[in-house]
């Protein structure tokens, strides 16, 4: 009794041999296909079925054939290199605002006044102060540049 299975020689054939039958007719069902054979079914009564090559050619007419003459392509011009634009620096714009940060003492009219600009231009560089009397030490504020 085998408690394992075992490769034999006679296994490792059947093996073999299965792999090139189907080998074997997968290259001709590919040659099939790739030749444009077709199978004529036989009128009824008649169990035989003929296969015939599409498109074969005898030996003669294929010796007799006048060469063709192919034509060669013309040539191109050669485009000339041109020169690459050297990049220029862009300048980089100057941000709109300045931040400042608010200290102990700081009115919105101090800070206005400290950088040249108006209260109203620094609450609509702010929309989010929404009363003007109270700034708080440490918030920031968007001071618009002149």
């Amino acid at each position: 009794m085998r408690t394992h299975a075992q490769i034999t020689p006679r296994g490792c054939l059947s093996v073999l041999a299965l792999t090139l039958v189907v080998g074997l007719f997968c290259f001709v069902i590919g040659l099939v296909a790739q030749l444009g054979w077709r199978t004529l079914t036989a009128p009824k009564g008649q169990p035989e079925l003929t296969v015939t090559p599409l498109g074969t050619a005898d030996v003669e007419s294929i010796a007799t054939r006048t060469p063709t003459h192919t034509a060669s392509p013309e040539p191109t011009a050669t485009l000339q290199p041109t020169a690459t634009p050297t990049p220029t620096s862009t300048p980089t714009p100057e941000p709109a605002f300045e931040v400042y940060v608010v200290q102990s003492g700081d009115t919105l009219a101090k800070i206005a006044q400290e950088f040249g600009v108006t209260v109203e231009a620094i609450l609509e560089a702010n929309p989010d102060i929404e009363d003007p009397s109270r700034i708080v030490v440490g918030q920031e504020i968007r001071i618009p540049r002149r």
